[in-house]
């Protein structure tokens, strides 16, 4: 059953950003202290789309561990509502590329 195998290793890949986003969090009052952090805090407020977006497109695209890019939000405390759908679909797509590769889902639309 491939859409449960998906499903699982999506919901897993998320747990795993969860752990990374908590660990972030706690880094988040020495990084909110700095002068970047304020202004970097201010720019991300102002264009929470973008942010959402930029997480979707890292998590179906990039081959690299999405802590990468969960870590630095939480720490410049981005709400885990606001990233936590965004990285599900894009887990959700990554893997569905990487189990079935992306020959044969193009083949369905042939």
């Amino acid at each position: 059953a491939p859409i449960v195998l998906i499903s699982i290793i999506a919901i897993g890949m998320t747990v795993g950003d969860v752990v990374g986003y908590i660990l972030g969090r706690s880094m988040s009052s020495t990084v909110l202290e700095t002068q970047q952090g304020k202004k970097i805090t201010r720019i991300v407020s102002s264009h929470p789309r973008y942010i959402m977006a930029g997480v979707f497109l890292y998590a179906m695209v990039v081959p690299l561990p999405n802590e990468l890019i969960v870590m630095p939000l939480a720490a410049l405390g981005i709400s885990w509502q606001k990233i936590l759908i965004p990285i599900l679909i894009g887990n959700a797509i990554f893997s569905t590329v990487l189990a079935f590769g992306a020959t044969q889902i193009l083949q369905l639309f042939v």
